[in-house]
């Protein structure tokens, strides 16, 4: 008896960014293998760094796609979909605080000030209004190094300055930050777990951190990421006075799983839930 071995390929691409999302290399590759190989059996499997595209990745797999209106990284209104399925909701940072939503004009010296997370926290506040206690954050193609100052104001805690007023939003603002105050943070945080998707390991602060890294992508002069950097630290100190967690230090991969993904379990001291707006 002879037996029949069939050959597999899976094809997973990655985007190629500006030219053609993962879903439609996968298959204009399959198609190109499958010209000179018609034997062989083609799986086309897409996938994403937690950037552009993962939301719509996850909807064709299965997940329910879900509308929501959102702060753009200046503040202006923006339309997001997240993903849903059961519990679990998957977020994408770049679809309200991304490179790609600043418009036209694209990233320059002032929105790499300006540029905030603010909608990434309301994202978050959106897929925990529809149920999710387990929420994946792709991080990916920001426009923003505000060290999620923004987000976490969204979420109703406040970033304070030394008179006890809210900073500006935006890393450009981190300088003047001196206290977090989470007493009002959204109750609901302490029963959700967050899964945060991305590809890259560099710390928050130093030559490899986010200013230094991604500053210039960002529109950054090399002055301004240098007071990004000291805007970066001067968060990192407000934050671990009040959590306790030394982040200058965090890298990610130490907490990576095999996925990509790094896991954590929001434990906050809150009292009340947010009613934060956004502003400038």
């Amino acid at each position: 008896m002879t037996h029949r071995v069939v050959q597999r390929v899976v094809v997973a691409p990655h985007k190629f960014t500006g030219s053609m999302s993962a879903d439609r290399a996968a298959h204009a590759i399959a198609q190109g293998i499958h010209g000179e190989r018609p034997e062989l059996e083609l799986v086309e499997f897409p996938v994403a760094d937690g950037g552009e595209g993962t939301v719509s990745l996850l909807v064709a797999k299965g997940f329910e796609p879900v509308t929501v209106l959102a702060s753009g990284p200046l503040g202006d209104p923006v339309t997001a979909t997240i993903a849903m399925k059961g519990g679990t909701a998957v977020i994408e940072s770049a679809s309200v605080a991304g490179l790609a939503q600043l418009g036209a004009g694209g990233p320059d010296a002032c929105t790499a000030l300006q540029a905030s997370t603010y909608g990434v926290g309301e994202l978050i506040k959106a897929v925990i209004d529809h149920g999710a206690t387990r929420i994946i954050v792709g991080l990916g193609g920001s426009a923003s190094t505000d060290g999620g100052a923004g987000a976490v104001t969204a979420l109703g805690g406040g970033v304070l300055g030394p008179e006890g007023l809210p900073v500006r939003h935006g890393g450009g603002g981190l300088t003047a930050a001196s206290r977090l105050e989470l007493a009002d943070l959204d109750v609901r945080l302490e029963h959700v777990e967050f899964i945060i998707a991305c590809d890259v390991d560099n710390p928050l602060t130093g030559p490899s951190g986010a200013a230094f890294a991604y500053g210039p992508q960002e529109g950054a002069t090399s002055e301004q990421i240098r007071g990004l950097e000291a805007g970066l630290r001067q968060w990192a100190n407000v934050v671990s006075a009040s959590v306790g967690s030394v982040l200058t230090r965090l890298r990610l991969r130490s907490a990576l799983s095999p996925s990509g993904c790094a896991r954590c379990t929001s434990k906050p001291a809150a009292s009340s839930a947010s009613t934060a707006q956004y502003q400038p």
